[in-house]
């Protein structure tokens, strides 16, 4: 699956899953350290059902959109939902710590997406060899791909007849935050990024071959 088509599909289940706008979230700045908490609520004890859908929607995209385990995936997206809204909704301090709300956050969430398929439409019609090798690219496949280069750092070194010493050391293939580039759209630019980091690892690796 291309990933314009991942995030198309995503905006699809996104934008069904609440069309009364019952689902919101609400974040909090932390006043010590900056730091913005999410929760995700609904305005109706009628919506259970859509907030435990979106929760783990939410997940899911929030795991493909930065893929590390270190990180809240659901927190992740919602920040990235909250940052890219052309309309905020007024927030307010609150025993000295800045509060605001994403409402109607499904119907925030599946505009982000179309907007992430746009993007990597525009991507892989100007770059095919690439959007061919981040086809093969799914969080779960982090674990795959240290293991294979562990495993080939193991085979050369047993052809050079090298013992084994304790564990073989696993190369880090998490992508860790760095400084955006200068673009219009940083939300998009990083998602940019994150995907050139993988495509340009999996090319000096031999991944997918």
């Amino acid at each position: 699956m291309l990933e314009s088509d991942l995030w198309r599909n995503l905006a699809k289940e996104f934008r069904a899953l609440d069309p009364s706008g019952c689902i919101f979230a609400a974040w909090r700045r932390e006043k010590d350290t900056g730091i913005f908490r999410y929760t995700v609520r609904m305005s109706e004890d009628s919506c259970v059902s859509e907030w435990h859908q979106f929760v783990a929607l939410a997940t899911r995209a929030g795991a493909i959109y930065a893929a590390d385990p270190d990180f809240d995936p659901c927190s992740r997206w919602l920040h990235e939902v909250n940052g890219s809204l052309s309309k905020q909704e007024p927030s307010e301090v609150i025993d000295g710590t800045l509060v605001g709300r994403i409402p109607r956050v499904s119907e925030a969430s599946a505009n982000l997406c179309n907007r992430l398929e746009a993007q990597f439409i525009n991507f892989e019609r100007s770059n095919p060899s690439a959007a061919s090798a981040a086809m093969i690219w799914r969080p779960e496949d982090e674990v795959e791909a240290k293991r294979k280069i562990a495993m080939e750092k193991r085979l050369d070194e047993l052809r050079q007849g090298k013992p084994a010493v304790g564990r073989v050391a696993v190369p880090d293939f998490i992508h860790k935050p760095e400084p955006l580039l200068d673009d219009s759209d940083p939300i998009i630019n990083e998602r940019r990024r994150i995907l050139n980091a993988f495509i340009l690892q999996a090319a000096q690796q031999g991944i997918g071959k």
